[in-house]
């Protein structure tokens, strides 16, 4: 028997998957960068728990630009740079046997370049996938089989390096589901995870300002956090 080893008590443990999921605009990318740079420089986590020694952070991010909005959000949030890796494509063989071309990185066929990353920074505690359905190559968003497929090995991948590895996810559109069941694509999405979260906007602010990270899934921890 052993204990989960926890960076942040019933949001993040090392070798563990966790996602959060919501709708555009409700914070998700922020929080995770916000995360990332608190396991870069070791400091307290939002809820003034005591953080750990400091690790580096692997993002993958296809929505936004590192250039002009990952590193200045990482920046604004205190983040030690030197600590933050960016992996945005892999070198594959060129069709014609020559050169090896540029290619965008996905889950299904280049897990390995990531498994190489994290060899390569032996202090990685925290892997961000945002969003994960542009990770999943061939892998139809619908299919639990296929889903589980790609993301069984990135769970593995983190046990075996004990990282904790931070998917984001978008919800579909079905607002009678609950929560659980609105992650877009297939439930293989958040049947692997062992932890899920909700990023809403509080319904009653009319400043639409006030978000809420709210519990959906924990297979680790109680999920009445607070």
């Amino acid at each position: 028997i052993e204990d989960i080893d926890w960076m942040w008590r019933g949001f993040l443990a090392a070798g563990k998957l966790a996602m959060i999921s919501g709708n555009p605009g409700t914070g998700k990318s922020t929080i995770s960068v916000d995360l990332a740079a608190r396991v870069t420089t070791g400091c307290a986590w939002p809820d003034e728990s005591e953080g750990g020694e400091p690790g580096s952070v692997i993002l993958l991010s296809k929505e936004d630009a590192p250039g002009d909005t990952i590193k200045p959000r990482l920046q604004l949030a205190g983040a030690d740079m030197s600590r933050v890796y960016i992996l945005e494509g892999v070198r594959k063989p060129a069709p014609d046997g020559i050169e090896p071309v540029d290619a965008e990185f996905n889950l299904d066929t280049d897990l390995p370049a990531l498994e190489t990353l994290l060899k390569k920074t032996s202090d990685c505690r925290l892997v961000v996938v945002d969003p994960i359905g542009n990770y999943m190559g061939d892998a139809k968003g619908n299919d639990d089989v296929s889903i589980r497929k790609v993301l069984a090995p990135l769970a593995q991948l983190a046990m075996k390096y004990d990282v904790a590895v931070l998917v984001i996810a978008h919800l579909n559109k079905n607002s009678e589901k609950a929560a659980i069941h609105r992650t877009l694509g297939s439930v293989g999405f958040v049947g692997i995870c062992r932890m899920v979260f909700g990023a809403v906007i509080d319904p009653a602010d009319p400043t639409k300002q006030r978000r809420y990270l709210l519990p959906i899934k924990s297979n680790l921890a109680s999920d009445r956090l607070g």
